[in-house]
């Protein structure tokens, strides 16, 4: 069961990692090497996608993934026209949590490498 402070400092946690960021708008590589990403996390990474027109590769390896972060991931990606290289190595949740992802980098059109090893 999660408590409200759980939830109020898992917000405040992933306000802080946009906030932090959004100080970068020339920021051109987000390399996320988390265990597990919670669902506001992955907003906040498909966030910057959307916001940072000059991000050109994301590598979310060694991070599992579940159905909602991935979707939250896909959305950023599908805004993200830019990115060249995506990089999910050594997922413990391959699979169908990544079918949205794939699918959303059809519409990159500069994609260069997709690595999921």
């Amino acid at each position: 069961m999660m408590q409200f402070d759980d939830m109020l400092s898992k917000q405040r946690s992933a306000e802080l990692f946009y906030g932090v960021l959004k100080y970068h708008p020339n920021l051109i590589c987000l390399k996320v090497n988390k265990g597990v990403l919670s669902g506001d996390d992955a907003k906040a990474i498909g966030k910057i996608l959307a916001d940072f027109k000059f991000i050109r590769e994301l590598d979310v390896s060694s991070t599992s993934l579940d159905v909602n972060t991935s979707k939250e991931i896909a959305d950023g990606l599908m805004r993200a026209k830019q990115l060249e290289i995506f990089k999910c190595e050594n997922n413990p949740s391959m699979g169908k949590t990544l079918d949205t992802i794939i699918y959303n980098l059809a519409f990159s059109p500069k994609i260069k490498l997709i690595n999921l090893s």
